[in-house]
């Protein structure tokens, strides 16, 4: 009797274990797939904010594109993307240029 006791305890121990270990994997799975998703979501709008800064160099050029309706609009536009990218390369490579 004491051994079949024993055995389920260990088959309900390694049921356990199988079963969290298994959730673990998903969390991290999952993790994984939102930072991927994340960092995609933010290089797709430094591409957006690489048009708006051409934008705004059009509108200095004055020959304006048809992206900007004006001016002040894609200044804003690059003063958001500045402001949004804090601490990332794209940030870094244009705050130091003046759009204006």
């Amino acid at each position: 009797m004491k051994v079949l006791v024993g055995a389920a305890c260990i088959a309900v121990i390694a049921f356990v274990g199988y079963y969290f270990w298994n959730e673990y994997r998903a969390a991290q799975y999952v993790a994984a797939a939102r930072s991927a998703s994340a960092e995609q979501s933010l290089r797709d709008y430094e591409a957006d904010c690489d048009v708006w800064v051409k934008a705004l160099n059009s509108w200095k050029n004055g020959s304006p594109d048809g992206r900007a309706d004006s001016f002040a609009k894609a200044r804003g536009e690059v003063d958001r993307c500045l402001n949004y990218t804090v601490g990332r390369p794209w940030q870094e490579k244009n705050i130091s240029i003046k759009y204006w």
